[in-house]
């Protein structure tokens, strides 16, 4: 496409195998004598590796065209394959029928073609590139074609090239065997700095034109230092760049044209469009997100849930304190020891239903206050009772005014016996006077920042320690005293007290 605009006669930086682009580096002459002379001394192994882009498939074409008349190669550009296919391709060159042979068969009959092969002064020599791509398996049975051989001479002589995983393999402790037969072991670098100039230099003067004629001279450091010496890569900046040159219509490639080039190219990083927001919701960064959604969700069941009240600690977690709480029906079959009952008439939500003081004790059905875990209003509501619940309490139980001060003690024996007073989260308040029985409990819900300390010394004034001990003793479930969590339910006991002996 930039020919005509720089005079070229042909395309200097394309990646193709033409044997005139070809530039040997000191290093690139040294692999190929080392080469001839391995073909030469009929020797065993051949090993030739080196990163990619170093220019190795272009050394076996050269190898190829330099090998006398008297060598048959035997090239396998793509060796990932079964060993078997392998033998088949080496049999078909020998002209050997691999039709329905295993390998035993094909091998001894390659054997039979190699022998008759050197008494007519022919030699064969394997080529295999890409040769990384052998797995383990198939690089011992290519070691065990090494040893087909005469008393005087080796029948068949190996050459491999692949890229730098092939070493690694061979490192491996049951390749020993295979490292022990190597005899020439070549390794192909990358260029210097002033060998990628004359590398570039010598493809523009094929294309009749020349690095100065092209490019500026602060773009030999440049050239080296993005492409590291590698062949390939020197031909796609090289090639970009003048792409890029001719379009902005420039008479040289100047450094800012060789960054830019080297931006289009990104090296080895493909470019690609943005995801959607869509399309990055429902994809994978969205189930990262969910799996980090679903493990906090985990950690905060676990965190909350200890205490057996998961369902109204979760939602106070989630919500806050001050999040309005749905009415609660029933919740005598999920929290052990709360009893909720029916109340006829709607439930009050804050402190101001609560009843004035005039009103009458007698109307206590219409004035009952439901102490529910989802109401942040009990600890504001309910107080140790004073001594004149007697009254009250009789109305509770039915309005027995006949029942007498033993009966009264008898059923506080019985609660106190069982550990736990069954309807202890059920108790009214009334006009006034707190209708909770002194030896009854009552539950609250815990707000955000409430701490122990605090609770006892509102609900025990005169002994906060000791309140605070009780409260402990009412809550078995509470394992660190200095953590409470917005939502949890508390139940608070409180003390008896003595009542007054009748005259």
């Amino acid at each position: 496409m930039y020919n005509p605009y720089f005079h070229f006669s042909c395309s200097p930086f394309e990646n193709n195998l033409d044997q005139k682009f070809l530039y040997f580096s000191e290093e690139h002459d040294e692999v190929i004598e080392s080469l001839l002379y391995f073909v030469q001394q009929r020797k065993s192994f051949a090993l030739v590796s080196g990163d990619v882009g170093t220019g190795k498939t272009m050394l076996i074409h050269h190898l190829l065209g330099r090998l006398p008349g008297s060598v048959e190669p035997i090239v396998i550009p793509n060796p990932d394959v079964e060993y078997i296919e392998i033998l088949r391709y080496i049999a078909r060159i020998l002209k050997v029928n691999p039709e329905g042979k295993g390998i035993l068969d094909l091998t001894d009959d390659i054997k039979v073609a190699l022998t008759k092969g050197y008494l007519h002064g022919q030699q064969v020599v394997l080529i295999i590139d890409e040769a990384h791509l052998l797995s383990i398996g198939s690089l011992e049975h290519i070691r065990l074609l090494s040893n087909i051989e005469i008393t005087s001479n080796k029948l068949l002589q190996i050459l491999l090239i692949g890229q730098n995983e092939l070493r690694h393999k061979l490192r491996r402790r049951e390749m020993r065997q295979l490292r022990q037969r190597i005899n020439v072991n070549l390794f192909l670098s990358p260029m210097g700095r002033s060998e990628t100039v004359e590398y570039t230099d010598h493809r523009l003067r094929v294309a009749e034109s020349g690095f100065d004629r092209c490019f500026e001279s602060e773009c030999r450091k440049l050239i080296y230092k993005i492409t590291g010496g590698v062949p390939r890569s020197i031909n796609l900046l090289c090639d970009t760049a003048l792409l890029i040159c001719k379009t902005e219509k420039g008479d040289k490639v100047t450094e800012r044209v060789l960054k830019k080039a080297h931006d289009a190219l990104q090296r080895d990083v493909i470019q690609a469009p943005k995801e959607s927001e869509s399309r990055r919701f429902f994809g994978k960064p969205a189930l990262a997100w969910g799996v980090l959604v679903l493990f906090l969700a985990l950690g905060s069941t676990g965190f909350l849930g200890y205490n057996g009240n998961l369902g109204e600690n979760l939602k106070g977690w989630i919500n806050g304190p001050d999040f309005p709480k749905a009415e609660e029906k029933s919740v005598s079959g999920s929290m052990p020891g709360l009893v909720t009952p029916q109340t006829p008439g709607p439930v009050p939500q804050s402190p101001e239903v609560l009843p004035k003081e005039d009103e009458q004790v007698g109307n206590i059905d219409a004035k009952v206050v439901k102490i529910d875990t989802a109401s942040p209003s009990v600890e504001e509501s309910a107080s140790p009772a004073p001594p004149e619940e007697t009254q009250a309490k009789d109305q509770i139980s039915g309005g027995n005014k006949e029942s007498t001060q033993a009966e009264r003690e008898n059923a506080d024996e019985e609660i106190s016996a069982k550990g736990e007073n069954p309807n202890a989260d059920t108790q009214n308040l009334q006009s006034g006077e707190k209708s909770l029985r002194p030896s009854d409990a009552f539950s609250i819900t815990v707000q955000k920042g409430d701490t122990l300390r605090e609770i006892a010394a509102k609900w025990f004034p005169e002994d906060p320690a000791a309140g605070e001990t009780s409260i402990l003793s009412a809550n078995p479930r509470i394992h660190n005293k200095n953590r409470l969590f917005a939502g949890q339910i508390l139940r608070i006991p409180l003390p008896k007290q003595t009542e007054p002996e009748k005259q």
